[in-house]
């Protein structure tokens, strides 16, 4: 056996991954069916096991602690006792490679400019609704249609800032877009904390990895919401 396999093997003694086994019929995101770590994350794990199991263990106890004692929670999501649901994160990151990603995203803007399109219609020709291709009762009476905007114009036909979905995985490894966000970027905080708290857990790996960073986003929305200010 080659060393190369030998340090990406969730069977080595040091290993963080040791005795994880993949769970049938879904798709794992860091697991073959022969328990071998997907191509994509050779190098993330072989970063995990060069700091060893205690260490990871230790500094994910860490990390709990500090989104335990800043009382992270989602606070438009209501759990028992009528308190927010606190907030969860997992110890290990999702990795996506970037021909992937390049992918989803594309699919993710096409998404968001045909939900622009359809914004455009309604409060503009309204043809979507002349040909019944989408009931009138159910915009008319929707609780956040602002009749008082039909007709107007927004810069670069721009009706839609910020999109965002949910996403899963079926077993063959097609993405599916669960739910659509349009309202407000609630999820924006909570991807920069888990970025933050991650990244000094594991260092290591995200300097070897080469993780895409999240600043451009955030200054493009910064940006956005400057040109969306009155003067």
């Amino acid at each position: 056996m080659s060393s190369r396999v030998s340090t990406t093997s969730p069977a080595s003694a040091n290993s963080v991954l040791r005795g994880y086994a993949p769970p049938e019929q879904v798709y794992d995101e860091y697991m073959l069916n022969t328990r071998q770590p997907r191509p994509h994350v050779q190098k993330f794990v072989q970063a995990l096991n060069s700091i060893g199991r205690q260490t990871f263990e230790t500094r994910w106890e860490q990390v709990q602690r500090s989104v335990q004692e800043n009382d992270f929670a989602y606070s438009g999501y209501i759990g028992e006792e009528d308190r927010p649901r606190p907030w969860e994160l997992d110890a290990l990151p999702l990795l996506i490679q970037g021909k992937e990603w390049d992918a989803v995203s594309r699919a993710l803007t096409q998404r968001a400019q045909l939900l622009n399109m359809i914004l455009k219609d309604l409060y503009g020709d309204q043809k979507l609704l002349k040909t019944g291709l989408l009931p009138p009762e159910l915009f008319f009476s929707h609780t956040y249609f602002q009749r008082a905007l039909h007709r107007h114009q927004p810069p670069d036909s721009c009706y839609l800032h910020f999109y965002a979905a949910d996403l899963a995985r079926s077993a063959d490894g097609q993405w599916w877009v669960l739910s659509d966000r349009t309202e407000a970027p609630s999820g924006v905080g909570f991807a920069l904390e888990n970025r933050i708290l991650v990244s000094r857990m594991l260092p290591e790996a995200f300097h070897q990895c080469h993780v895409e960073r999240l600043a451009p986003f955030f200054i493009t929305a910064q940006k956005t919401l400057r040109n969306l200010a009155p003067q």
